[in-house]
């Protein structure tokens, strides 16, 4: 069975409350479409659950728009993108990164 999930945010209880339901199964394929990130606190541990997702089960992760935008932004120092992450969502993933 194929489950395509999207639009997690960050939202990590809501992605374990998803999986109870869904139950899947070592041969299953979670395809996860993205935006993985913001508006909401758990960025870092929706992150390692998704990376301990992958050691679990066959799955395939596709970058979102939050997700890329994130992903100039820190990887590349492309600051201008802070103005989509403060009115997109990002404000609490922003502040994990300022706080450290």
């Amino acid at each position: 069975m194929n489950y395509i999930i999207g639009d997690i945010h960050s939202n990590i209880n809501e992605l374990k409350n998803l999986l109870r339901i869904i139950k899947p199964r070592k041969e299953d394929k979670l395809i996860f479409i993205g935006d993985y990130v913001d508006k909401n606190i758990y960025f870092e541990e929706t992150i390692k659950f998704l990376i301990s997702l992958i050691k679990k089960y066959r799955c395939i992760l596709i970058k979102g728009n939050h997700d890329f935008v994130w992903d100039r932004y820190l990887n590349f120092k492309e600051l201008f993108r802070q103005d989509f992450l403060l009115n997109y969502g990002g404000v609490e993933t922003l502040r994990q990164f300022t706080d450290k």
